[in-house]
């Protein structure tokens, strides 16, 4: 093994400091959207610092992003509440250190796939070409740079809750660390090494770190596919005997087929289990598996095509796939996710980094990108699958320079280095408007016009500075800061609001300005919470309203006799259904024993009880 010089050890130093500059201005950001019910409003982290390490298992318990709670990630929001509250900047330091971590697993996982690929799978290169152990550090740490200062890796980092992508990620990449160590003990490259230890280190993927990855997020039962991809297509079951190669198969069939079908079988059997969660999204489940193949290319070309402008909190712009040509991309997008996956079988053999790869992004949104009644677009979903489209393009322009051309191994370093580049501005750029919500928010209005979500969130903040100004004793500032606000808001309504964002933000301007309620915005928005779906963040922002009143703060609704109508609406809807109408029930009769009205108070009451 040849010594690692110092200046690979500075650029490693570079390359981590770079990732903290670029990002530093954004850790001073706010809390956003699932930050608020899942950290700011859980009153478990809340009476956390007084109840100290006692509370902790409450806290492990509680958000609301998950039935399962997500234990691990909610114990590290606790661990941060402990030591310095709810505080946005360290929740979100944490998640930058987090981060770095994961870029040096990223770095040791891309090493060992980059050595098993040269000693094991790549053709005899020609003559001249080499691929010392060095050359193999030098490209890994080019990979782990672009991952690590990627800028779609930026909303697992910045958005303090999405620190669950990034510990399961972590979890996950450790545990493929503690594959290749075990495979590596058993039989390839350390002569002599026990078989029991490197044994031990399997059982410690999948006891240790499955479990720890699951209870971060649930994606992190996809470790072990990715450990099967890592067998069949780089180790391919070599091992020292028949017996172990026959352990290893079996391990794969009893960890990965046998589940796969298992869950399927489930599904088929239950197939409530999936569309029962359709019953309060704006689409159905036709409808997102039709979208999802576009979505994937989105998500290929952010990766390898990165934009900024591109990126954002709110993809609601991507059109729903209603048909195989509605819009005319579907079937294309289908047809050529197909032979995407043909390509990749077709490469695994000769280019094993490429076939890898795409396989690697493709598993890691089996469960966020498939059947699953989720949200249709997310860029946090990428966090670790997009490190495969990363080490298929750069692992196969180096597998490409020692096999066909050894002398270009300058260019192939300036186009990694060029490329890390550009990553870091990107992120830089992006970072800097999250460290304001204000900013952030009208970036993200601007880069994605068509976007409800976007031009609601703008609404929302441009209001919020309103409120300021107007605290403030600045009426004319406020004036014209709500009129600003007042124009996001008719944008999103006249470009159809499944979200009913601009119905709730028209009626907090009039609140704002001390007007009563618009008699038309009132009577649209009643009539919407009335009949069809009811969008989660519909009844999310009457719930709000709702704490906000009974709680003496600021309503948003200048009279209380307009939230007593949308109650009174809401309660009529035949999609609420189950905890949510409880819920909502619950809420209503509050609000009507506040304002003394029986009527509504009985009407929750009878709508509590069915």
């Amino acid at each position: 093994m040849s010594a690692i010089p110092l200046s690979f050890w500075l650029t490693t130093a570079i390359v981590l400091g770079a990732a903290v500059a670029v990002y530093l201005p954004g850790l001073r950001g706010e809390f956003l959207f699932d930050d608020i019910p899942n950290l700011f409003q859980n009153q478990a982290l809340q009476q956390l610092p007084e109840l100290g390490w006692s509370g902790l298992w409450e806290t492990m318990t509680s958000g609301i992003t998950s039935s399962t709670g997500r234990p691990v990630a909610m114990l590290s929001f606790g661990l941060n509440a402990l030591h310095s509250g709810l505080d946005p900047f360290h929740l979100k330091l944490t998640n930058l250190a987090i981060h770095l971590v994961n870029g040096l697993f990223v770095y040791r996982l891309t090493r060992r796939l980059l050595a098993f690929t040269a000693a094991h799978t790549i053709a005899a290169p020609r003559r001249g070409a080499v691929h010392p152990e060095l050359r193999v550090a030098w490209v890994a740490l080019g990979i782990a740079a672009l991952w690590l200062l990627h800028p779609l890796n930026l909303t697992s980092v910045l958005y303090a809750v999405q620190r669950m992508t990034s510990l399961a990620a972590l979890f996950t990449l450790l545990g493929l660390l503690a594959y290749l160590r075990g495979r590596l003990l058993i039989g390839l490259g350390e002569h002599g090494a026990s078989a029991a230890r490197g044994a031990a280190w399997i059982a410690f993927a999948y006891v240790g770190c499955l479990p720890l990855a699951v209870m971060s997020k649930e994606n992190g039962i996809l470790l072990p596919v990715f450990i099967g991809l890592v067998e069949w297509l780089i180790l391919r079951f070599e091992a020292p005997t028949a017996r172990a190669e026959r352990a290893l198969r079996w391990l794969m069939l009893a960890t990965v087929v046998l589940p796969a079908i298992a869950a399927a079988g489930y599904l088929v059997l239950h197939p409530g289990w999936v569309l029962d969660g359709y019953a309060h999204r704006p689409f159905t489940f036709g409808e997102r598996l039709l979208t999802e193949p576009r979505v994937l290319w989105f998500y290929l070309r952010l990766v390898l095509l990165p934009d900024w402008r591109a990126m954002g909190l709110h993809h609601d712009d991507l059109a729903l796939s209603h048909g195989l040509l509605t819009p005319p991309t579907t079937l294309p997008a289908l047809l050529a996710l197909a032979l995407l996956v043909v390509l990749a079988f077709a490469a695994r053999l000769r280019w094993p980094l490429l076939g890898f790869g795409v396989l690697f992004f493709l598993a890691g949104h089996m469960l966020e990108s498939t059947v699953i009644a989720l949200e249709i677009v997310h860029e946090h979903r990428n966090y670790l699958p997009g490190y495969g489209l990363l080490l298929a393009a750069a692992g196969s322009l180096w597998q490409w320079q020692i096999m066909r051309a050894p002398r270009w191994h300058a260019a192939t370093a300036s186009i990694l280095t060029l490329a890390v580049a550009l990553c870091a501005w990107q992120t830089a750029q992006r970072a800097a408007s999250w460290a304001d919500n204000l900013r952030l928010a009208v970036t993200e209005a601007k880069h994605h016009p068509g976007s409800a979500r976007s031009l609601g969130f703008a609404g929302f903040q441009v209001l919020r500075q309103a409120h300021a100004f107007d605290l403030r004793g600045d009426k004319q500032r406020a004036a014209a800061e709500i009129e600003q606000a007042r124009l996001f808001f008719d944008a999103l309504r006249r470009r159809g609001d499944e979200e009913l964002g601009s119905l709730y933000g028209l009626l907090s301007a009039d609140a704002l300005q001390g007007r009563r309620p618009d008699p038309g915005v009132l009577a649209e928005l009643a009539e919407r919470l009335r009949s069809g779906k009811l969008p989660s963040s519909g009844i999310g922002q009457l719930a709000m309203l709702s704490q906000r009143r009974t709680a003496g703060l600021d309503t948003n609704l200048a009279d209380p006799g307009a939230l007593s109508t949308l109650f009174d609406a809401i309660l009529d809807n035949p999609n609420l259904r189950g905890s949510t109408r409880a819920s909502i029930a619950r809420l209503a009769q509050e609000h009507a024993e506040t304002v003394g009205d029986e009527a509504l108070r009985h009407k929750a009451a009878t709508r509590s009880e069915h």
